[in-house]
């Protein structure tokens, strides 16, 4: 299954159509000022206790962010010419961010 780049988080992380998340393999500057490097990994997604949808935290530049996982796979899989707000679930489950299952 390819991958393709988060927007705004290209060369940190990507995200396939079945919803996986990954980060990517980097050399990070620590507070010592020494390069390091980051091996990529899978990121495990939580379940947003309140609503119910799968979420990751993005990191930039020492600076994180919570992201939806449905609303990554539709920002990078399926084109949005009209810039529409939502991304609905097919089939009416929030955990399932399959591509097949958003529009």
């Amino acid at each position: 299954m390819s991958y393709l780049p988060i927007p705004g988080y290209e060369g940190y992380y990507e995200v396939n159509k079945l919803g996986q998340v990954r980060s990517i393999d980097r050399i990070i500057i620590g507070v010592d000022g020494k390069a390091y490097p980051r091996k990529g990994r899978l990121l495990i997604p939580s379940i947003m206790k309140n609503i119910g949808y799968l979420s990751v935290s993005l990191w930039k530049d020492n600076k994180g962010s919570t992201q939806y996982v449905h609303r990554l796979v539709a920002q990078v899989h399926i084109p949005n010419p009209n810039n529409l707000l939502e991304v609905n679930h097919i089939d009416g489950v929030k955990t399932n961010p399959n591509v097949e299952n958003l529009e």
